[in-house]
């Protein structure tokens, strides 16, 4: 799951929720990743590379292979969105208010899409985990 996390599977958030956010390896990785930054915008791009050629081929997929698609599809928007929060957290000064709103909405339009893959799948109880972790963001994004 999170490399460097010798807890990360007996993590309780809500009788220690302070100690993930404290823990070292992720102090580790917020640093590795200020320093790091101007890799997103560059990964973006790469990404955006990799959805342009894999919608090529979709083309002449058959139904069951589209499926497949849809799920890489959203998954590289799914990367990109989350990289841009990520950054605009950590860096806010890296994007305007506005900007900052938009993203929150690009992150909920997302997790719709994300959720439609997931139910296919999956069990629902997850899900909901998932959902409080988007809308926290989403709500960060936003100032709220």
């Amino acid at each position: 799951m999170f490399e460097g996390y010798e807890r990360e599977g007996r993590f309780d958030e809500k009788k220690d929720p302070h100690n993930f956010a404290t823990h070292n390896v992720l102090k580790d990785r917020l640093k590795r990743f200020q320093e790091n930054v101007e890799e997103v915008d560059k990964a973006t791009e790469e990404l955006y590379q990799i959805r342009k050629d894999l919608r090529k081929t979709a083309i002449t997929m058959d139904s069951l292979n589209k499926a497949e698609f849809d799920k890489a599809d959203n998954a590289i928007v799914g990367i990109d969105v989350w990289n841009r929060a990520g950054k605009m957290i950590i860096l806010p000064e890296s994007a305007t208010a506005e900007e900052k709103k938009l993203l929150a909405e690009e992150l909920e339009v997302w997790f719709m899409r994300y959720k439609e893959i997931y139910r296919a799948d999956s069990k629902e109880s997850m899900l909901i985990r998932v959902a409080k972790v988007v809308y926290w963001y989403a709500d960060k994004l936003r100032g709220l």
